[in-house]
């Protein structure tokens, strides 16, 4: 389970041809899910390929530490809950902030005392929206933001109500915080947003026995039929993925396996993007070769239900000559302002980019060596890898970042002919 990479780890990139396959790394979002519903579950159960990046660790050591006997294993978990939990706990969630989110409302409707820390830039991750939403329904909070969180429940109820335009992962916690109280409701004012994150979570909680409708912009969740064992198997994430798919469309021929190509994953839409630009694209049933393609200039993707892909579609753009991303608003609540650090590198690299409130446009470039920041952001640090195979030694600062939630990335680059050093192993 060790990561690659430790802290502050710099690496230089070189200009190398790449081709060769590769295997998609387990989904983090299906992986999070699955962890916290079996702990959540009396019984047994056993989650195969999964990938123990650091968020995925902040889960795992969440549902232990509410009392739930784990047992590891190369790429697999045992989960066992006995129905029982602690009655107090403290949970550090580095900075995962899947798991601090689904875990405020999770904990609520447990009843357990609890505190919540984090590191790195989690503390400045909102959770706003929940204290609205749970503050009113019998939840202390010790703080309306930032961490430590204290967490005390009076009493719960059963129908939430929450804005669905903010964050997807406040939605998913309320979901399963309701799979824990035996059913109810959400209401949603406004949109809703990222709705294929959501898709995930009730796929997932169908598998427990649980049936979510949406009416009239309401969520609700009946649990009919719970299990008590079962035996997962985490499919491929497109999220990650597509810095390989990338690679092979402006680099060298690349082969990407074990994708499920009906996947309700937002970021499946992403063989919809490539095709946008001309890729020309081999799609198999569980693969998909990429090959280097003459790409589209002035292509415009709004990016609302695939937000994560916001730094590979830049990279498209700026290959391309140019293009349009829409919806990119919600890019600066991630582990970074995500359009600024998009903006920032890019111009380091040559490349006309101007990051606007909800909108990146990106235009010619006269590309040239640079020093690139991570901004300690996992998805900046290999779209910029990739960026810069083509490009030539290119620094990229704390480039540990990838350990979030892919610590194996530069193995699976390297395997394709991609050429790098690290220059700092960091501490």
């Amino acid at each position: 389970m060790d990561c690659l990479l430790k802290n502050k780890a710099d690496i230089t990139v070189y200009k190398s041809r790449v081709t060769g396959e590769i295997t998609a790394p387990p989904s983090k979002s299906f992986a999070h899910r699955l962890i916290l519903l079996a702990g959540l579950t009396k019984g047994k159960f056993v989650i195969d390929n999964l990938a123990f990046s650091e968020d995925i660790l902040s889960t795992v050591n969440a549902v232990k530490q509410l009392g739930v006997k784990i047992t590891e294993k190369q790429k697999s978990l045992i989960i066992e809950n006995d129905g029982s939990y602690n009655d107090s706990v403290n949970i550090n969630c580095k900075e995962s902030g899947s798991t601090l989110r689904f875990l405020i409302p999770v904990l609520y409707a447990l009843k357990i005392n609890t505190t919540l820390t984090g590191e790195g830039k989690l503390a400045e991750r909102t959770y706003k929206d929940l204290y609205d939403c749970l503050s009113v329904r019998g939840c202390n909070f010790s703080v309306k933001e930032g961490l430590p969180l204290k967490l005390k429940t009076d009493f719960t109820v059963n129908d939430f109500e929450i804005n669905g335009n903010v964050s997807s992962q406040y939605i998913t916690g309320l979901l399963i915080a309701l799979y824990v109280l035996g059913g109810g409701s959400i209401k949603l004012n406004g949109p809703l947003y990222s709705k294929p994150y959501i898709d995930i979570t009730i796929e997932v909680l169908k598998k427990f026995g649980v049936k979510v409708t949406f009416i009239n912009n309401t969520f609700f969740v009946e649990v009919k039929n719970k299990i008590t064992s079962g035996n997962f198997e985490v499919e491929g994430d497109f999220s990650n993925a597509s810095y390989f798919m990338v690679l092979g469309a402006i680099n060298g021929d690349i082969t990407v396996k074990g994708l499920n190509l009906k996947s309700v994953q937002g970021d499946a839409q992403f063989i919809e993007v490539l095709k946008k630009f001309g890729v020309k694209l081999d799609v198999y049933e569980n693969a998909v070769t990429v090959h280097k393609s003459d790409l589209k200039q002035g292509i415009t993707v709004d990016i609302n239900n695939m937000i994560d892909l916001a730094p590979s579609v830049a990279v498209l753009m700026a290959v391309a000559g140019g293009g349009t991303m829409l919806s990119t608003n919600r890019l600066k609540i991630k582990e970074s302002d995500r359009a600024f650090a998009i903006e920032q590198n890019l111009k380091r690299l040559g490349v006309d980019a101007k990051a606007f409130s909800d909108s990146i446009i990106i235009g010619k470039s006269d590309l040239k060596n640079a020093d690139l920041l991570s901004f300690n952001d996992h998805r900046i640090a290999m779209s910029m890898c990739v960026f810069a195979s083509v490009i030539g030694e290119i620094n990229i600062k704390e480039f540990n970042a990838i350990n979030k939630s892919y610590p194996e990335f530069l193995s699976d680059f390297s395997k394709v002919g991609g050429k790098f050093n690290v220059v700092n192993m960091g501490k």
